[in-house]
């Protein structure tokens, strides 16, 4: 098959299996046209503090305006018997914002309700990326800016609070595409799983420090480059809902055309989108669903393409691998906490002088990456572990970083290294 594939082929051949669908991306126009995706050209845009810095220039003097006039609030509250009340305003207090500093108390409702413990998670796990964000934003109290932040946060995000839902708010399906734009749709799925583990701790913590582990979870889960990223985005989201005049175009912001990019090559024009639907069901899998004049494939085109030359050898692999998946290893990627997915690129046996090299340098540089985005070593120290590559290299996977993932030797050999040496033979 040519070197773009057709998600929805693959994912159809997936969840003809029992029940063993894995998550990926789906694009289709309103017309119920599958929509050719090639997210081995994807590259996730990698956000650091001057990035941030950069893009919040464009918002800064917006985002002041809109706290200015805010009504102000007063902030009294009286001694608390409930524990996690008086450590939560204890934590306010050694932020030099004593009271009740991200509007959550309500003096009518004993306690700290659903809601407020997902606030409090959110501003842990979102830590540096808010602070980036309020020294941007000068002129008014950091912490208000942080409020804001965190209000608008749970607007967008509690459309995506159970799965299996679909949107279809035009501002969410937007806010959505420039996500998965500059995520990748598998870094977008991160965020919204993840932040749907948060929420289900959040709501069941009984002390504050439960609910403050719950925020730095989710934080190390995200990292510092996609929190940076997902707050400069629903703040872009935040100022076209507020009135900003011409809100910035994705491609005036730092690293916006690599997005615009990542878009075309995962089937939509990202300047066009502005109706449909977005869906991510419960095994992960995002679904956007718009209109046909915002659907692209990486070739320019909406139409299925004609089998290609070579798409023999794709089909014979397939054909193998078809009933056979339900035997794919089932180990968890620390990343997500979710199971490692099955490739969702081109199948097709690659030579070996066109493979992508692997050996100590390359193994060294993704574990310094690894603990650059501020993952943890894996238990029992590297040397215990394989680097696996998830689309395998024999099958034209690259070195990127979301396609490798540490495995523990005697589970890499005896799992992954098993079933595809059988399917390659």
């Amino acid at each position: 098959m040519a070197r773009h594939v057709l998600v929805g082929i693959l994912i159809g051949l997936l969840a003809g299996t029992t029940g063993c669908a894995s998550p990926g991306l789906i694009v289709r126009t309103d017309r119920g046209e599958v929509v050719m995706v090639d997210l081995q050209t994807v590259h996730p845009v990698e956000y650091g503090e001057a990035d941030l810095q950069a893009a919040m220039e464009l918002f800064a003097e917006h985002i002041a305006d809109v706290i200015r006039h805010q009504p102000a609030r007063l902030h009294v509250r009286l001694a608390s018997n409930d524990p996690m009340v008086e450590a939560y305003l204890a934590w306010c207090r050694g932020r030099d914002s004593p009271g009740d500093c991200l509007d959550i108390l309500d003096t009518s409702t004993p306690g700290i309700s659903n809601g407020g413990k997902r606030s409090i998670a959110l501003r842990i796990a979102l830590g540096s990326a808010l602070r980036e964000v309020a020294d941007a934003v000068r002129r008014v109290d950091p912490v208000k800016v942080e409020v804001l932040m965190l209000v608008w946060f749970s607007i967008y995000l509690v459309s995506f609070i159970a799965p299996d839902v679909t949107v279809t708010k035009a501002l969410t399906l937007v806010m959505s595409a420039n996500m998965v734009a500059f995520l990748g749709w598998d870094g977008f799925r991160t965020f919204i799983q993840g932040y749907l583990d948060m929420a289900t701790a959040a709501d069941a913590a009984q002390t504050f420090a439960q609910v403050y582990d719950a925020g730095r979870a989710f934080g190390r889960r995200m990292g510092p480059s996609m929190a940076r990223i997902v707050t400069m985005i629903v703040t872009l989201g935040l100022s076209s809902v507020t009135g900003m005049a011409t809100p910035p175009s994705v491609t005036n912001l730092p690293r916006g055309a690599q997005a615009v990019a990542n878009a075309r090559a995962q089937g939509f024009n990202l300047a066009a989108v502005s109706g449909g639907s977005i869906s991510v069901s419960a095994n992960g899998t995002v679904t956007l669903v718009l209109a046909a004049e915002a659907t692209v494939d990486p070739k320019g085109t909406s139409k299925q393409p004609a089998e290609q030359p070579g798409s023999k050898v794709q089909t014979d692999l397939v054909s193998k691998v078809k009933g056979q998946l339900w035997r794919y290893p089932k180990v968890i990627d620390p990343r997500t906490g979710r199971p490692i997915p099955f490739p969702t690129g081109h199948l097709k046996p690659v030579p070996v002088q066109q493979r992508a090299s692997w050996g100590n340098a390359e193994r060294g540089a993704f574990i310094r990456e690894w603990h650059r985005r501020g993952y943890d070593t894996p238990r029992g120290g590297w040397d215990n572990y394989d680097i696996h590559h998830i689309h395998p290299r024999e099958l034209g996977g690259g070195n990127d970083f979301w396609n490798l993932v540490p495995v523990e030797r005697g589970t890499h050999q005896a799992g992954f290294n098993t079933f595809w040496m059988e399917f390659m033979e």
